[in-house]
C-alpha cells in the first residue's frame, strides 16, 4: 500500500503540539472513543459508518515524530484493526497508512490488526 503524504503549514503542526507536550511523559497515549479532530481538519476522516472507532493511540517515538493509530472494530468481527498516521514536524508531513498497511512492529512493536481490548469500555 503506498501511504499518502500530505504537507502541513505551521499553523496545522501546532495543532498536535499537545500531543508531544502534554503527553510527554507518557511513551503511549491511549485516548478511548476519540477521533482526533486535527486529522479531520486535514481532510483525514474516519472509516465508515460501518466500523465503530475505538480510540487512538499515540506514541511520541522521536524529537520529530508523532505517531496516530486510529482504532476501529467492525461489529461482529473479532479483528480490531487501525490506519497509522505519522505526524513529522522537521518534514512537514502528514503520512497515513490505511488498508493494508501491514503491522507497526517494525515502528513501534504492535501489530494494527491485534485486540485492541484497552480501548474498549
Amino acid at each position: 500500500m503506498i501511504p499518502k503524504v500530505r504537507r502541513l503549514s505551521d499553523n496545522q503542526l501546532r495543532d498536535f503540539d499537545k500531543y508531544g507536550t502534554k503527553y510527554s511523559s507518557c511513551a503511549t497515549t491511549v485516548l478511548q472513543g476519540t477521533y482526533l479532530k486535527e486529522l479531520s481538519n486535514l481532510g483525514v476522516k474516519p472509516r465508515s459508518k460501518e466500523y465503530d472507532i475505538l480510540g487512538c493511540v499515540i506514541t511520541h517515538p522521536s524529537g520529530s515524530e508523532l505517531a496516530i493509530e486510529t482504532a476501529y472494530n467492525k461489529p461482529g468481527r473479532a479483528i480490531d484493526k487501525g490506519d497509522l498516521h505519522i505526524v513529522n514536524t522537521r518534514s512537514k508531513t502528514l503520512t497515513s497508512y490505511y488498508r493494508g498497511w501491514g503491522n507497526w512492529e517494525g515502528y513501534y512493536g504492535d501489530r494494527h490488526w491485534d485486540h485492541k481490548d484497552y480501548l474498549k469500555k
